[in-house]
Protein backbone atom coordinates (compact mmCIF):
# COMPACT_ATOMS: atom_id res chain seq x y z
CA UNK A 1 0.00 0.00 0.00
CA UNK A 2 2.31 2.72 -0.99
CA UNK A 3 1.58 6.35 -1.69
CA UNK A 4 -1.10 6.44 0.51
CA UNK A 5 -2.83 9.83 1.03
CA UNK A 6 -6.63 10.77 2.04
CA UNK A 7 -8.95 11.29 -0.70
CA UNK A 8 -11.91 13.45 -0.17
CA UNK A 9 -15.45 11.95 -1.28
CA UNK A 10 -16.53 14.72 -4.16
CA UNK A 11 -19.25 14.64 -6.71
CA UNK A 12 -17.88 12.16 -8.30
CA UNK A 13 -18.35 9.62 -5.30
CA UNK A 14 -20.48 10.91 -3.18
CA UNK A 15 -24.09 8.87 -5.60
CA UNK A 16 -21.90 5.65 -4.95
CA UNK A 17 -22.69 6.53 -1.15
CA UNK A 18 -26.09 7.63 -0.54
CA UNK A 19 -25.87 9.11 2.82
CA UNK A 20 -23.33 11.44 2.14
CA UNK A 21 -24.07 14.96 1.58
CA UNK A 22 -22.91 17.78 -0.29
CA UNK A 23 -21.84 19.96 2.88
CA UNK A 24 -19.88 16.99 4.49
CA UNK A 25 -16.54 16.29 4.68
CA UNK A 26 -15.71 12.73 4.19
CA UNK A 27 -12.19 11.35 3.27
CA UNK A 28 -11.12 7.84 2.71
CA UNK A 29 -7.66 6.45 2.12
CA UNK A 30 -8.31 2.91 0.07
CA UNK A 31 -10.79 0.95 -2.01
CA UNK A 32 -12.67 -2.63 -0.83
CA UNK A 33 -14.26 -4.22 -3.15
CA UNK A 34 -17.49 -6.29 -2.18
CA UNK A 35 -18.13 -9.36 -2.99
CA UNK A 36 -14.39 -10.59 -3.07
CA UNK A 37 -13.09 -12.42 -0.59
CA UNK A 38 -9.65 -11.62 1.78
CA UNK A 39 -7.21 -12.81 -0.84
CA UNK A 40 -8.55 -10.08 -3.64
CA UNK A 41 -6.45 -7.71 -2.18
CA UNK A 42 -4.34 -6.36 -0.21
CA UNK A 43 -7.00 -3.91 1.60
CA UNK A 44 -10.01 -6.45 1.29
CA UNK A 45 -7.46 -8.82 3.63
CA UNK A 46 -7.22 -5.34 5.86
CA UNK A 47 -11.05 -5.13 6.52
CA UNK A 48 -11.20 -9.00 6.90
CA UNK A 49 -8.51 -8.69 9.51
CA UNK A 50 -9.44 -5.84 11.37
CA UNK A 51 -13.75 -7.43 11.07
CA UNK A 52 -12.61 -10.81 13.17
CA UNK A 53 -14.82 -10.89 16.52
CA UNK A 54 -13.36 -10.82 20.06
CA UNK A 55 -14.76 -14.30 19.81
CA UNK A 56 -12.77 -15.66 17.66
CA UNK A 57 -9.35 -15.14 19.29
CA UNK A 58 -8.55 -18.58 19.88
CA UNK A 59 -9.22 -19.70 16.01
CA UNK A 60 -6.38 -19.31 13.79
CA UNK A 61 -5.09 -16.18 12.32
CA UNK A 62 -6.98 -13.83 14.87
CA UNK A 63 -3.27 -13.00 15.77
CA UNK A 64 -3.41 -11.12 12.11
CA UNK A 65 -6.11 -8.34 13.66
CA UNK A 66 -3.51 -6.46 15.86
CA UNK A 67 -1.09 -6.66 13.11
CA UNK A 68 -3.48 -4.54 10.65
CA UNK A 69 -4.86 -2.36 13.52
CA UNK A 70 -1.48 -1.36 13.65
CA UNK A 71 -0.88 -0.85 9.70
CA UNK A 72 -4.08 1.09 9.50
CA UNK A 73 -3.26 3.61 12.64
CA UNK A 74 0.32 4.18 10.87
CA UNK A 75 -1.56 5.22 7.21
CA UNK A 76 -3.88 7.57 9.18
CA UNK A 77 -0.31 9.20 10.73
CA UNK A 78 1.24 9.35 7.62
CA UNK A 79 -1.48 11.44 6.04
CA UNK A 80 -2.32 13.71 8.71
CA UNK A 81 -1.46 17.53 9.36
CA UNK A 82 0.22 17.33 12.80
CA UNK A 83 -1.42 20.88 13.54
CA UNK A 84 -4.77 19.50 12.66
CA UNK A 85 -4.21 16.73 15.14
CA UNK A 86 -3.40 18.72 18.02
CA UNK A 87 -6.73 20.79 17.76
CA UNK A 88 -8.91 17.81 16.94
CA UNK A 89 -10.86 15.31 19.07
CA UNK A 90 -10.63 11.68 17.74
CA UNK A 91 -14.23 9.81 17.79
CA UNK A 92 -14.91 6.50 16.77
CA UNK A 93 -17.73 5.13 15.66
CA UNK A 94 -18.81 2.38 17.90
CA UNK A 95 -18.98 -0.77 16.98
CA UNK A 96 -22.30 -2.34 16.44
CA UNK A 97 -22.15 -4.28 20.04
CA UNK A 98 -22.37 -2.26 23.14
CA UNK A 99 -19.36 -1.86 25.68
CA UNK A 100 -20.72 -4.34 28.40
CA UNK A 101 -21.22 -6.89 25.43
CA UNK A 102 -18.43 -9.83 25.05
CA UNK A 103 -18.27 -9.04 21.41
CA UNK A 104 -18.07 -5.91 21.53
CA UNK A 105 -14.99 -4.48 19.50
CA UNK A 106 -13.09 -1.90 19.95
CA UNK A 107 -10.88 -1.89 16.50
CA UNK A 108 -11.52 1.90 15.97
CA UNK A 109 -10.67 2.96 19.00
CA UNK A 110 -7.39 0.88 19.30
CA UNK A 111 -6.36 2.55 15.52
CA UNK A 112 -7.01 5.81 16.72
CA UNK A 113 -4.91 5.33 20.01
CA UNK A 114 -2.36 4.05 17.73
CA UNK A 115 -2.51 7.53 15.18
CA UNK A 116 -0.03 9.07 17.65
CA UNK A 117 0.53 9.96 21.17
CA UNK A 118 -0.95 12.67 23.16
CA UNK A 119 -4.09 12.87 21.36
CA UNK A 120 -7.86 13.68 22.36
CA UNK A 121 -9.52 10.72 21.62
CA UNK A 122 -12.57 10.09 23.12
CA UNK A 123 -15.40 7.59 23.19
CA UNK A 124 -18.18 10.19 23.06
CA UNK A 125 -20.65 8.54 21.16
CA UNK A 126 -22.12 5.18 22.42
CA UNK A 127 -24.71 2.65 21.88
CA UNK A 128 -27.55 1.63 24.79
CA UNK A 129 -28.65 -1.42 22.61
CA UNK A 130 -26.76 -3.99 20.46
CA UNK A 131 -27.55 -3.76 16.86
CA UNK A 132 -26.48 -6.07 14.05
CA UNK A 133 -23.18 -6.13 12.44
CA UNK A 134 -24.43 -4.39 8.92
CA UNK A 135 -21.21 -6.32 6.86
CA UNK A 136 -22.80 -9.87 8.38
CA UNK A 137 -26.24 -8.60 7.31
CA UNK A 138 -27.28 -8.34 3.98
CA UNK A 139 -28.20 -5.51 2.19
CA UNK A 140 -31.92 -5.37 2.84
CA UNK A 141 -31.08 -6.19 6.83
CA UNK A 142 -28.55 -3.38 7.73
CA UNK A 143 -29.01 -1.14 10.15
CA UNK A 144 -31.03 2.15 9.09
CA UNK A 145 -30.25 5.92 9.93
CA UNK A 146 -33.96 5.28 12.07
CA UNK A 147 -32.69 2.20 14.41
CA UNK A 148 -29.02 4.26 14.91
CA UNK A 149 -30.40 7.49 16.00
CA UNK A 150 -32.65 5.36 18.28
CA UNK A 151 -29.42 4.03 20.12
CA UNK A 152 -26.84 6.25 20.04
CA UNK A 153 -26.26 8.85 22.66
CA UNK A 154 -23.50 10.54 23.97
CA UNK A 155 -21.86 10.42 27.14
CA UNK A 156 -21.47 13.13 28.91
CA UNK A 157 -18.90 12.01 31.01
CA UNK A 158 -16.58 12.51 27.81
CA UNK A 159 -18.48 15.40 26.73
CA UNK A 160 -16.15 18.46 28.25
CA UNK A 161 -14.08 20.58 27.27
CA UNK A 162 -16.36 20.66 24.49
CA UNK A 163 -15.13 19.65 20.77
CA UNK A 164 -14.53 22.08 18.45
CA UNK A 165 -12.78 19.95 15.40
CA UNK A 166 -14.33 16.49 15.85
CA UNK A 167 -12.99 13.50 13.23
CA UNK A 168 -14.96 10.28 13.32
CA UNK A 169 -13.38 7.43 12.76
CA UNK A 170 -14.40 4.27 10.49
CA UNK A 171 -13.53 1.40 8.48
CA UNK A 172 -15.70 1.25 5.65
CA UNK A 173 -17.70 3.40 3.79
CA UNK A 174 -20.48 1.72 2.49
CA UNK A 175 -23.96 4.41 2.46
CA UNK A 176 -22.63 6.56 5.34
CA UNK A 177 -25.51 5.41 7.13
CA UNK A 178 -23.10 5.24 10.34
CA UNK A 179 -21.92 8.25 9.40
CA UNK A 180 -24.78 10.48 9.27
CA UNK A 181 -26.34 9.05 12.54
CA UNK A 182 -23.22 10.14 14.13
CA UNK A 183 -22.85 13.21 12.78
CA UNK A 184 -26.69 13.82 13.72
CA UNK A 185 -26.04 13.04 17.55
CA UNK A 186 -22.73 14.87 17.68
CA UNK A 187 -23.95 18.33 15.84
CA UNK A 188 -27.22 17.86 18.02
CA UNK A 189 -25.00 17.78 21.38
CA UNK A 190 -22.76 19.83 19.93
CA UNK A 191 -23.90 22.60 17.37
CA UNK A 192 -20.53 24.68 16.77
CA UNK A 193 -18.50 21.94 15.79
CA UNK A 194 -16.81 21.25 12.81
CA UNK A 195 -17.54 16.98 11.93
CA UNK A 196 -15.45 15.23 9.47
CA UNK A 197 -15.55 11.74 8.97
CA UNK A 198 -12.56 9.30 8.09
CA UNK A 199 -12.68 5.98 6.33
CA UNK A 200 -9.90 3.61 6.36
CA UNK A 201 -12.18 2.10 2.74
CA UNK A 202 -14.80 3.33 0.87
CA UNK A 203 -16.76 0.20 -0.55
CA UNK A 204 -16.90 -0.39 -4.55
CA UNK A 205 -18.59 -2.88 -6.55
CA UNK A 206 -16.72 -4.71 -9.14
CA UNK A 207 -18.27 -4.95 -12.50
CA UNK A 208 -21.30 -7.24 -13.15
CA UNK A 209 -19.62 -8.46 -16.17
CA UNK A 210 -16.50 -9.63 -14.68
CA UNK A 211 -18.00 -12.73 -13.35
CA UNK A 212 -19.82 -13.32 -16.48
CA UNK A 213 -16.89 -13.22 -18.51
CA UNK A 214 -15.02 -15.50 -16.21
CA UNK A 215 -17.79 -17.86 -16.13
CA UNK A 216 -17.67 -17.99 -20.04
CA UNK A 217 -14.38 -18.61 -20.41
CA UNK A 218 -14.27 -21.49 -17.76
CA UNK A 219 -17.14 -22.84 -19.76
CA UNK A 220 -15.32 -22.49 -23.10
CA UNK A 221 -12.62 -24.58 -20.85
CA UNK A 222 -14.89 -26.96 -20.60
CA UNK A 223 -16.24 -27.39 -23.71
CA UNK A 224 -12.72 -27.72 -25.57
CA UNK A 225 -12.00 -30.31 -23.02
CA UNK A 226 -15.38 -32.63 -24.30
Amino acid sequence: MSSIRLSKIDETLRPCHARIREEDECFFLCEYTAKKGFAFSETNSLISNLKKKPGESNKPGYQYKARWIGQAARMFAATFNPAWLEIATLVPIPGSKTHDNPDHDDRMERICHEIGQNLDIRTLVKKSTSTRASHEAGARKRVTLEELLDVLYVDEELAEPEPVNIGVFDDVLTNGTHFRAIHTILLQRFPDALVSGFFIVRTVYPSPFEDFDQDLQELRQREHWL
